[in-house]
């Protein structure tokens, strides 16, 4: 069984290539962001300076604040929703709102389910049946069942995104889950990661159409935009900043392959990719090599600190392929052990996306992800800020080093986390 699933995979994977001649075929037709975002049919929306949370403390503390503020509605995404003493103020602030006649609804995935405390086999139950109890509206996305396991590609589908939208104009989005290593290991802090605050009535209104759509897929009680809110609160004053909203799912379109693209094609003197980890198929692998061959500065930093040995060793197999193909690679190690989960990637100064995607097949591929692109010199500025800051706890890899970490233990687990990591 272990053999024809490895063997299924290395066939997903490399169909996965891309090739030179497409990107430079890009480079080509496209020399400016609104060009390409016209051509392939993503609308801009206005929105406020984005105010950045770099761990789960500090954004764990400015989501209770956001939900104790809200009137009329609160519609909440996060791939991991887990019942945990970090949570639990969480859960209850937003049972409150719900008690007080605000519209609360709640979407979690089903990889709740299988979640363990970082470095231990103890189990952490998911939010979900807490939250029935507690009477909330939730449902659970896409559940584990027999009928998905026969058919990878559904078993697959898990909705990665982490987004939340508050009286209908004020979105935050990013990657930090509502679950106990986001917001308490190690010691408290969590994460060291990123979730994006704004004001932007046009942004929440698509959020809120595709929040819809999906929780309705799992409902016997569907709900309609118009039942979720009573008023309309805020006005476009102030969005004075253009993003463009990549909101992924298989069945619909390569929205994240595209976003990679547009990184691999429009940057021309540096990019820089934060990512946890990164476990690469000959197509992201690709684009670093093509973004080298035109002459940009590739830097990727990497997390020293995992939650599992087998998320390190997979992510550390595919340092030297990033070497090799001319990266310059970079392992954080916060003074606190946090694990890095941030996924990022600055360019040139301008190009900015910052959501839930990580660098990694999965995320190009089967599961749903959520990622806003500005080009914007302000945003990159201060991402750019926090990138130096990372920097001072991290350290250059060198080719030798990397070589360590291509053993058959590390190719392996790379192989098992292309669609589990």
């Amino acid at each position: 069984m272990h053999r024809l699933w490895l063997t299924a995979l290395l066939v997903l994977i490399l169909v996965s290539c891309t090739t030179t001649e497409k990107l430079e075929r890009y480079e080509a037709t496209y020399t400016e962001v609104s060009s390409w975002m016209e051509d392939k049919g993503y609308s801009s929306v206005s929105t406020g300076t984005p105010e950045f949370f770099y761990d789960g403390r500090s954004w764990k503390d400015e989501l209770i604040e956001l939900i104790e503020a809200s009137n009329d509605s609160i519609l909440v995404s996060t791939f991991l929703g887990n019942e945990h003493f970090s949570t639990d103020e969480i859960w209850q602030a937003l049972k409150a709102k719900a008690d007080s006649g605000v519209a609360v609804y709640i979407i979690i995935d089903a990889s709740s389910q299988v979640q363990e405390v970082p470095q231990s086999p103890e189990r952490v139950k998911s939010a979900l049946y807490m939250l029935k109890d507690m009477g909330m509206n939730v449902v659970e996305y896409n559940p584990y069942s027999i009928s998905n396991g026969l058919f990878l590609p559904n078993l697959f589908d898990r909705d990665h995104r982490k987004y939340f939208v508050f009286d209908s104009h004020t979105v935050a989005l990013g990657g930090i889950n509502i679950n106990h290593t986001s917001l308490y290991y190690p010691g408290g802090r969590g994460h060291i990661d990123l979730m994006g605050v704004m004001e932007s009535p046009e942004l929440a209104s698509l959020l809120s159409e595709a929040f819809v759509d999906t929780y309705n897929r799992y409902t016997p009680y569907p709900v309609e935009l118009d039942e979720l809110f009573t008023s309309r609160i805020g006005s476009d004053n102030g969005q004075d900043h253009t993003a463009y909203l990549f909101n992924h799912y298989y069945q619909t379109g390569s929205t994240i392959e595209e976003l990679f693209d547009i990184f691999a094609v429009l940057p021309k003197k540096e990019i820089w990719f934060v990512q946890g980890y990164t476990f690469l198929t000959p197509r992201l692998l690709g684009r670093i090599e093509h973004l080298e061959a035109q002459g940009v500065d590739v830097n990727v930093i990497l997390s020293e600190n995992g939650s599992k040995d087998k998320y390190n060793k997979a992510a550390l197999y595919n340092i030297l392929p990033l070497i090799e193909a001319g990266a310059t690679v970079y392992l954080y190690d916060a003074p606190d052990d946090a694990f890095l989960h941030q996924k990022a990637i600055v360019a040139d100064g301008r190009y900015v996306t910052f959501g839930s995607a990580n660098y990694n097949f999965r995320s190009e591929t089967l599961s749903r992800e959520l990622n806003l692109f500005y080009d914007d010199e302000k945003i990159a500025e201060d991402l750019m800020g926090f990138i130096e800051i990372l920097l001072a706890d991290a350290r250059i890899i060198s080719a030798e080093e990397a070589a360590r970490w291509r053993g058959f233990s590390y190719w392996y687990l790379h192989m098992v986390m292309q669609v589990w990591g």
